[in-house]
């Protein structure tokens, strides 16, 4: 009964048991168990299922979430699978009540919750029966402290032999047939004949068919013959063709009115003097038969910006504090001049620190696909690969972008109250994302971060993960109409010792300086001559 407390110690004077059978046929002898039926599947737990089964997985939880990391069963195990049976629906069968459990397993709880509705549905009664396989069963019975039914009701699981009870029943199978077997057959014959017989004749007709028929026709010619021959046609015609050809062939000749002549009469006199006044409406049947020798080049400006952005700055400096400690604006000064500054910025590594308004001067910068390809260039990311989902999240998902929910997080707790979303919210998915498994992605990380809330942190994961699955790339999409300014996430690393916590610049490519250039309408005709190219230089754009 997970609503109600008891005392460790405390002797209560006025209290009742039952066995589990009289609470499913009153369940208002015991009020604290909001779902009584659920003690058939518990008397089948306590049955079959002792402390130190081994568990196997992966198992499917109530909320649909796989559970893996099945094990040995813990007697805090056990307990949490009973809690979630007998409380309220929505409460402990979704989240895990666990606040007195020294410890337990998720997927121990879900093996033992599925195990015991696979063998008795719900809705289905359970009946403890003793047998050679079962020789010492359980009879779980309740007790309810109090006669007020306001404390906990306990649940008592021992055997009915540790009872004083033994049960008694076959230890083998008969070795003798019974000595007096029925005989085969009567033993009497009827003495005599029945003398009935039947007083009325049969009112059925016999259904049986002669099987000979007449041998001979009628000798005596019918009485009336026709006086007279038939006055009107057949009304049907002859049915067979003649069998052969005429012999001989038409003596007369066609007349000369009804022969064709042999060619016309008329002949033109003079051929035509104009001209068509109009060209074709249809376009060559014929195909040519020269092919282009080379397929037209393809300009990326994502690409292009990727591949010349330089590797190392001289000085990097987080200047100012934006709306939490970890989201933040920096400035960037690369070794050949250009200088850059008010670009915003994020923490990507929660196990080490950085100092704002302290100039960082042999710093690295580095576009997220250089380290998704060389991880060792930022060895402070411990997943290097969820860049991709972090590249997805700044490109789709801004702060004040509205969360819906409820949500399920990556722990399985189903969360509530998504509102528009904040820095905060960011930053924490960031961390849960790029940090050791188990560090941040299963309670948020948030330090220094001045508000946040876990149903839209939730909505961000989910999100990120729905669109960029674990394990795939996202490639920044190129600029167009509906997506003139591409973000491409640099990866900065303050130190070359690599001590420093790692930052993530969040900034259009447009705020370096670099203008992707895109059509607005399909060109009308073709090229005159080939396009040349000049390489993007960074010296232009301080």
């Amino acid at each position: 009964d997970y609503t109600q407390d008891i005392k460790i110690g405390y002797s209560y004077t006025s209290s009742s048991s039952y066995p589990y059978t009289t609470i499913l046929s009153n369940p208002s002898l015991a009020t604290g168990i909001i779902q009584p039926t659920r003690l058939n599947q518990i008397a089948w737990i306590v049955n079959n299922i002792p402390v130190g089964t081994l568990a196997t997985g992966p198992q499917i939880w109530t909320t649909g979430v796989s559970q893996s990391g099945c094990s040995y069963i813990t007697a805090s195990d056990l307990q949490v699978a009973f809690w979630a049976m007998t409380s309220a629906a929505g409460t402990c069968d979704t989240v895990f009540c666990s606040e007195t459990a020294s410890s337990y397993n998720p997927c121990n709880v879900a093996y033992i919750w599925n195990t015991a509705f696979a063998n008795i549905p719900d809705g289905s009664s359970y009946l403890v029966q003793a047998s050679p396989s079962l020789p010492n069963p359980i009879v779980p019975f309740l007790v309810i402290p109090e006669s007020t039914q306001t404390t906990q009701v306990m649940l008592v699981q021992a055997n009915i032999v540790s009872l004083g009870f033994n049960c008694i029943f076959p230890t083998s199978s008969p070795t003798i047939k019974p000595s007096n077997i029925p005989t085969a057959a009567p033993s009497k014959l009827p003495s005599s004949i029945p003398t009935y017989k039947p007083t009325s004749n049969p009112s059925v007709v016999p259904s049986f068919i002669p099987t000979s028929y007449p041998t001979k026709l009628p000798t005596v010619l019918p009485s009336y013959a026709p006086s007279s021959l038939p006055t009107r046609s057949p009304s049907k015609l002859p049915t067979i063709s003649p069998t052969t050809s005429p012999t001989k062939a038409p003596t007369k000749s066609p007349s000369s009115s009804s022969s064709p002549t042999i060619a016309p009469t008329k002949l033109p006199t003079a051929t035509p003097t104009k001209s068509p006044t109009s060209t074709p409406t249809k376009l060559p049947t014929v195909t040519p038969t020269r092919s282009p020798t080379s397929s037209p080049t393809t300009y990326s400006c994502v690409s292009d910006f990727i591949s010349n952005l330089p590797s190392s700055p001289t000085h990097f400096q987080i200047s100012t504090v934006k709306l939490t400690y970890s989201y933040v604006t920096s400035s960037i000064t690369f070794a050949s001049g250009e200088s850059y500054s008010n670009l915003l910025t994020w923490c990507i590594d929660y196990e080490q620190d950085i100092s704002i308004n302290y100039d960082y001067t042999s710093s690295s910068a580095y576009p997220y696909t250089a380290v998704l390809a060389d991880p060792s260039l930022a060895t402070g990311i411990s997943q290097p690969t969820r860049l991709n989902q972090i590249a997805w999240i700044i490109n789709n998902i801004a702060v004040g972008s509205l969360a819906t929910g409820p949500q399920i997080w990556a722990t399985s707790y189903r969360v509530y109250g998504c509102t528009y979303i904040t820095a905060s919210d960011l930053q924490a998915v960031f961390w849960a994302l790029t940090s050791s498994s188990g560090v941040c992605d299963y309670y948020l990380c948030t330090d220094t971060l001045s508000s946040y809330n876990y149903c839209n942190a939730a909505y961000i994961w989910n999100s990120a993960f729905a669109a960029v699955p674990e394990g795939t790339s996202y490639t920044v999409p190129e600029a167009s109409s509906s997506f003139p300014n591409p973000i491409v996430p640099i990866v900065v690393v303050p130190t070359s010792a690599q001590v420093n916590q790692v930052m993530l610049v969040q900034a259009y490519i447009s705020s370096w300086g670099y203008n992707c250039v895109f059509p607005t309408y399909s060109p009308t005709r073709s090229p005159t001559r080939s396009p040349t190219y000049k390489s993007w230089g960074w010296n232009s754009l301080a």
